[in-house]
């Protein structure tokens, strides 16, 4: 078996193992002070991500309510009874436009309300419109589209 000294004698200097080492194979783990970089480089990540997130969600709400109160309009139109409509997912209740009760009334369908989200339910008018998505609020008109709008449309026919 062949065994190697301990100290290699290299021109009258005694070198031993321990300084032959690269520096970078004796740190076994992160410093103290690494580990809280990178949680911080993290949570700057995560605050620029969470309002965009949090919109996303608002708007997915919003268009799952868009389209219950356009499946509830749709209903109307083929026969079903204005009335107490539903609720929106995010506490809404959907709202029937107080001046129009039929189809026949409204000579501009495409620009009518025949549903709205309001906080009351019932029947109502432009004054019970319910801002409840960034700001807007859901209708149907009565042509059978259903909209978000930021402003209140037209209510009497």
């Amino acid at each position: 078996m062949i065994t190697f000294p301990s100290s290699v004698d290299n021109g009258g200097t005694n070198h031993n193992n321990e300084s032959m080492k690269a520096p970078f194979l004796r740190r076994v783990g992160f410093t103290l002070v690494e580990l809280m970089v990178v949680i911080a480089i993290i949570m700057i990540l995560l605050g620029l991500l969470m309002p965009t997130l949090w919109r996303a969600r608002l708007k997915a709400l919003q268009t799952s309510c868009l389209n219950n109160i356009r499946q509830q309009g749709m209903s109307n139109l083929q026969g079903g009874t204005l009335g107490m409509a539903g609720e929106c997912p995010m506490g809404a209740l959907y709202t029937t436009n107080k001046y129009v009760q039929r189809q026949e009334e409204v000579q501009d369908l495409s620009g009518t309300v025949m549903l709205f989200e309001s906080e009351n339910g019932g029947e109502g008018d432009e004054h019970d419109v319910y801002p409840v998505h960034l700001g807007g609020a859901n209708y149907v008109f009565w042509d059978g589209h259903a909209k978000w709008h930021k402003d209140v449309p037209r209510f009497r026919p």
